[in-house]
């Protein structure tokens, strides 16, 4: 619904009255409830898209590292559009193609941040320590 009134405002530039139309625009809100129901459809339609699109991918073979501490059994939970793909760690396991980049690309960076400051970050602190 739009609301329309024009009012005479002084320009001080130029000293005269100058008539403009100022327009109140009301929005039509759409319930909460409807808003989130279609948020919640396209979600559940982008992870079962995510969910066949890795399923019908190539599989390969992947093992994700047990974390110091961490027992046999642990998961590494990946979340790719919604979609939950649990991996078991410690085991090598058949992920999709896409899945073991992801995870490849995650250890690597969680590998390699920090090496600077490790003890043995430095050839002769290698060879001290044995």
């Amino acid at each position: 619904m739009n609301k329309s009134k024009e009012t005479k405002v002084k320009n001080p530039l130029l000293e005269e009255d100058v008539e403009s139309t100022e327009s109140e625009t009301e929005e039509v809100k759409t319930p909460v409830a409807k808003r989130r129901d279609s948020s919640e459809k396209q979600l559940l339609s982008d992870i079962e898209l995510t969910k066949r699109n890795l399923e019908a991918e190539d599989k390969v073979m992947f093992m994700v590292p047990l974390a110091q501490g961490e027992k046999a059994g642990a998961v590494h939970d990946c979340f790719v559009n919604g979609y939950h793909y649990p991996v078991k760690k410690g085991v090598m396991t058949k992920v999709p193609e896409s899945i073991a980049i992801m995870l490849g690309i995650h250890y690597q960076i969680e590998s390699e941040a920090g090496a600077g400051f490790r003890i043995d970050n430095d050839p002769a602190k290698q060879n001290a320590l044995g």
